[in-house]
């Protein structure tokens, strides 16, 4: 074996065969610079005449991520015609996560050999775009317009015996793809490689290519959003065009749907929630093994939910109740979930048997056993007698929160939230690392976790001030003579409390929704000035994640900035004659204003700016009307 490194491309000699590994960390991210290294060294390997076929693998835990937000996919599309057009048979080893331009480049290759725990996802849609280096177009060609169009318009991932089934890998193992993908390219060494774009695999039956399309456009719903529109389209596309121009028309609508206002807010909703979901400053330098261990007090409403997540994370589950039909109830929830997973393949038999195993219900113990994380979703709390000494418990337990606790003394930790979209809100007296064991737990099982600091056992959770900026809004609106429907019309058609409409807002319609996301954006900028939020990008993460506004609105900072902080000022301080709590411009936006920043420069702020904007809050309070110190 004759072994080769180049920074982040490793070259492996085995025979005939010469692997290329990926290791470009973090994930594998597909740069231009990066897909030319790659492209160089396949380059360099048709000259090779001791090499006769080539893997393509990776050196971390994910094949690839794809590419990194706002690069260019050109750099991918040449990369994949590169391999697809190699005169060697190349062979790709796929684990972990198989993602975007990750993906496209696996559909490119002559082989697909992947792990059994790869998941194979195309997200394109979920930012408003289509694929930009051919998946539109090599996936049907492989699978089939349904099935394609099922994997493009749900952006979900998919699982790799799910992926054997429709034909679009070769093989899955068990442990190590790369030795399956060594045999598989050793096989095809000296065979001319069939290209993807030459297979018809999924195109056998014109037919029911053409029904699976028109069953998918009748299905669309109309909106701002015309990605999934424009998908469609393009496996359409792949049916009707010859291959090259095919993939010159996919390329075309990427660049024209890149421009949309649509896309832009997509993009940044995206890139908003991952700097969310960072860890706080303080947190970060903390380490926490993730917690294996769960208690769930109440097995009502969302317990079910939430103790098939934590098993599917592979934590052990024991959920109590002191009713006995709350119980049966939660139990048959999750049976019937389990099976449905069983039948769709998201599920083995195997693994479903080893989460009842890891599953232990219990009516209303004498004592709760020792856990890391105890959940209380019951209105009554567990009697005293049943607590174990080394958990403490949360309380009071707000309507529909949930009362979280660690291993020892953890006081002032308040989790609740919508969906997967969760607040944990905790005081000054939490240790950094107690938190990061509360924030491990939530991203484990699944959920998107922003941490707050609360103002009171009264304060509301952030969702709901956000909301309370809309409906005190529209409450303002309609006292002064406005017509309801108007309103609600003016809402739909800008994306705020619905996923937005077609319909062409009028002037008044304009105002109105520029109120709305005014105030929101007002509130917001409240919260992180009083420190329950820390950045702009949970704002929006939390409007968004909450329902308060379309994702592809961006949230209320983005459109804030989208718009101007001039222009936010200036119609913040004229309507604060009309309501001060709604739209007195906030100490914060005035500073922001005044240094000539928005809030996307507090999202990326150098810790410099991020100590000199309090002392800019006490500047504006004292300059603004009627402001105090």
């Amino acid at each position: 074996m004759k072994q080769e490194a180049t920074g982040w491309l490793r070259q492996d000699r085995t025979g005939e065969v010469l692997a290329l590994s990926l290791c470009h960390a973090p994930g594998n991210l597909l740069s231009a610079a990066f897909c030319a290294d790659v492209t160089a060294a396949l380059d360099g390997a048709q000259t090779d005449g001791a090499v006769r076929a080539i893997v393509l693998d990776s050196g971390l835990a994910d094949f690839s991520h794809g590419s990194a937000p706002g690069d260019d996919p050109s750099a991918v599309a040449m990369l994949c015609h590169r391999i697809e057009t190699s005169t060697k048979p190349v062979v790709v080893a796929l684990q972990g996560g198989v993602l975007a331009e990750g993906l496209e480049l696996a559909l490119a290759a002559h082989g697909r050999v992947a792990e059994s725990e790869a998941r194979l996802c195309l997200p394109a849609v979920t930012l408003g775009l289509v694929p930009g280096a051919g998946g539109s177009q090599r996936l049907p060609r492989l699978i089939g317009a349904e099935q394609a169009l099922r994997m493009l318009l749900t952006a979900a991932p998919i699982p790799a015996v799910e992926a054997l089934a429709m034909g679009l890998l070769d093989q899955v193992v068990e442990d190590d793809p790369r030795p399956a993908a060594l045999a598989l390219a050793q096989r095809l060494a000296g065979r001319t490689p069939r290209r993807s774009l030459d297979r018809r695999d999924g195109m056998r039956d014109a037919v029911a290519y053409q029904q699976a399309v028109a069953a998918a456009r009748s299905a669309l719903r109309s909106g701002p959003v015309q990605a999934a529109a424009r998908m469609v389209d393009c496996v359409e596309a792949a049916l009707l065009l010859p291959a090259p121009q095919a993939l010159a028309y996919e390329a075309a609508q990427r660049l024209d749907l890149a421009g949309t206002p649509a896309a832009a807010g997509l993009r940044h909703a995206a890139m908003a929630e991952r700097r969310a979901l960072r860890l706080p400053a303080g947190v970060e330098a903390e380490t926490a093994t993730p917690p294996d261990r769960l208690v769930i007090w109440g097995a009502g409403e969302s317990a079910p939910d939430i103790a098939l997540a934590a098993l599917r994370a592979g934590m052990q589950v024991h959920l109590a109740d002191p009713s006995r039909p709350i119980l049966v109830n939660a139990l048959e929830r999750i049976a019937v979930a389990q099976e449905e997973a069983l039948k769709s393949g998201n599920l083995t038999q195997l693994a479903l048997d080893d989460e009842w195993a890891r599953l232990a219900p219990q009516l209303a113990p004498p004592r709760l056993p020792d856990a890391d994380v105890t959940l209380i979703l019951a209105a009554d709390p567990p009697p005293p007698s049943a607590l174990s000494a080394v958990l403490s418990l949360i309380g009071p337990v707000a309507a529909g929160g949930m009362a979280l606790s660690l291993s020892g003394a953890l006081s002032g930790v308040l989790a609740g939230g919508t969906g997967d979209l969760v607040e944990i809100a905790v005081t000054d007296n939490v240790a950094p690392a107690r938190l990061t064991r509360a924030l491990a737990f939530a991203r484990r099982i699944g959920w998107r976790a922003v941490a707050t600091r609360p103002e009171g056992a009264a304060a509301a959770p952030v969702a709901v001030r956000l909301a309370r900026a809309i409906a005190e809004t529209v409450a303002h609106l309609e006292r002064g003579g406005l017509d309801r429907a108007a309103i609600a019309r003016a809402l739909a058609a800008h994306g705020i409390a619905g996923e937005g409409t077609l319909h062409r807002p009028d002037p008044t319609e304009i105002d109105i929704a520029r109120r709305c996301y005014a105030a929101v954006a007002n509130a917001g900028a409240r919260l992180i000035e009083s420190g329950v939020l820390h950045r702009p990008c949970e704002v929006d993460m939390v409007a968004i994640g909450a329902g308060l506004m379309a994702r592809h609105t961006g949230g209320p900072m983005y459109q804030a900035d989208r718009r101007g902080m001039l222009i936010l000022v200036r119609d913040l301080r004229k309507w604060a004659a009309e309501n001060p709590a709604l739209w007195q411009p906030s100490p914060l936006i005035e500073a922001l204003w005044s240094q000539g920043l928005d809030f996307s420069s507090l999202d990326g702020a150098p810790e410099a700016l991020a100590r000199a904007v309090p002392d800019a809050f006490a500047r504006a309070a004292r300059q603004a009307p009627g402001g105090t110190a």
